[in-house]
Parts: C-alpha cells; structure tokens; sequence
C-alpha cells in the first residue's frame, strides 16, 4: 500500500461519537476529539517527533488526560490501529539506531503486534516518554544495534518499575494533602428532575474500581478529576465520600433534554446529601 492510499485509508477512519460517560471511560476530552478527528491526525499528532516534548514532560505525562494505547482500536473502529501507531515508534528507533538488517521489518511488525497487547492498559504519552528515554540512552546501552527484544525487556524491567514509582508517590502526595472541599448537596427540584449528574472531584486513594464504578478517568496532577453517572448509580459517589476515598468539589443535576439545571437560592428543598436510592424510597 502507497503511502498516500494509507493516508486515504486512515483520513476515512474518522473517530467515532462518544458519549459523556465513553469520554471519561477512555480518558478523552472534547478539546481532543477535535484535534484528533482521524487516524492520520493522532498518528501525526502521536509520532515519534514529539519524543523531546514528551521528554521535557517527564514524570508529568503519568498524570495527563490522554488514552491508552488500546482504546484506539475501539475508538476509531479499526482492527490494529494501535498496533500500526507502535510501529511507527518502534521503526523511528531503528531508523536512528543505524542498524540495515534486511530481516528487521518483519520483526518489528510482529514486535508491535504483541507490545499493543502487552502494553494495551498505557498511555500514549507514557509510552512515547519510555521511547523517548530509550532513544536517549537511558535503558540501553546497545542502542545503536538496534533489536525489538531490548526494547521489550527495557520496557518491563525499567521503565514500569519507576512508572510504578512515581505514581505511588503522586498518589501518596495526594492523599497526604490537606484538602477543604465544599460540601456537595443537590437541590430537591433539581434532584426530581434529574436523569444524570455530572460531578467534578478530588481523588484522595485512587483505584481501578473507583474509576471504574464512578466512570472517571485522566486524574490531573492536583487529583481532580471528572465524572458522570445516571441517577440511579449516583449512590456510588456519596458511598465514596464517607470511605475517605473522594471528596467533591462540585456536582450538577443533569436533565435529558435540557442539560445542566440552574441552581435557585432557596434552602427549603435541598437535599443534604446524595444518598442510596431503593425502590421503597419515597420523595422526602
């Protein structure tokens, strides 16, 4: 395939429409979706000449708002998007290294195929720091011979152990902090009327099943992050703020066909606090 038939190919595979809840879920914001409408614009925006900007980054990519290398797949409806935007990684690698081996093209296909899978849960801008360091130096030393298996044993024997590292002690610094959050209630009108709610909040202990029930995702370097959840699961959250797990910071009811409900300043119908709803609950 051309090089201009392949960017045919991936102009046509255009992003596909995400809800809210799907933007939390994969770790996207509007503001990305329109700077990465199609395949072609992420590869491009994703290729291995931003490896100095990610470089000078640092430790701050492990807490910016991007997706994981296996969401491309789903998120542009192709089978081996993440697979094809390793191997360009990985091919920029060799090109430096000065290494010709004739043989080397198949390797690195069949290497890419299988680091998308390995490494499916990591952020692209994660995964263009580690190349980034690798290209540097800073896990190799045989760099200029270049070989697909160095980079896969560099990947898993360093790099994730400082990843690791370096998000415990976020997290740590983070739970540490000493926080005044206000306290979230949600008025009674606005709470009758709502079909979801949408809520900003600090995370004080993350976890993969709080992201997960509370559909958060791209926690920012100070905690906050963003969610939303349909009334009837929005029990979760009022069950993590009294763990000590969250605290919110703001949260907004939100109807169908009229979106976020202004807020009235009177103090007769609010309700204190978000709580569990059971199907015997009647309006208080």
């Amino acid at each position: 395939m051309s090089g201009n038939q392949l960017q045919t190919r991936n102009e046509k595979q255009t992003l596909r429409s995400l809800s809210v809840c799907e933007r939390m879920h994969y770790g996207v914001s509007v503001q990305w979706m329109k700077k990465n409408p199609c395949l072609s614009e992420l590869y491009a925006n994703y290729s291995p000449s931003y490896w100095p900007h990610l470089s000078r980054i640092g430790d701050g990519v492990y807490t910016r708002v991007c997706p994981a290398l296996g969401a491309l797949d789903d998120l542009y409806a192709t089978r081996g998007a993440a697979a094809t935007w390793v191997q360009a990684q990985v091919t920029a690698m060799y090109v430096a290294s000065g290494s010709r081996d004739a043989t080397m093209a198949n390797a690195i296909t069949v290497f890419s195929e299988n680091f998308s899978n390995v490494a499916a849960a990591y952020k692209l801008t994660e995964l263009m720091l580690f190349f980034s360091r690798y290209a540097a130096g800073m896990y190799d030393d045989s760099y200029t011979t270049f070989s697909a298996r160095r980079i896969g044993v560099a990947f898993h024997k360093e790099f994730l152990p400082q990843r690791d590292q370096v998000i415990a002690k976020i997290e740590r610094e983070n739970g540490a902090r000493k926080m005044t959050i206000p306290a979230f209630a949600i008025k009674r009108q606005a709470y009758d009327a709502a079909s979801d709610f949408s809520f900003s909040l600090r995370i004080l202990r993350d976890s993969e099943e709080l992201r997960k029930e509370l559909c958060v995702s791209g926690m920012g370097v100070n905690g906050i992050a963003e969610g939303v959840l349909p009334k009837s699961e929005v029990w979760r959250v009022h069950d993590y703020v009294k763990r000590g797990d969250i605290r919110i910071i703001k949260m907004d009811a939100i109807t169908r066909l009229s979106g976020s409900l202004s807020e009235d300043n009177s103090k007769d119908d609010r309700l204190p606090t978000l709580e569990r709803e059971s199907p015997s609950d009647g309006k208080k």
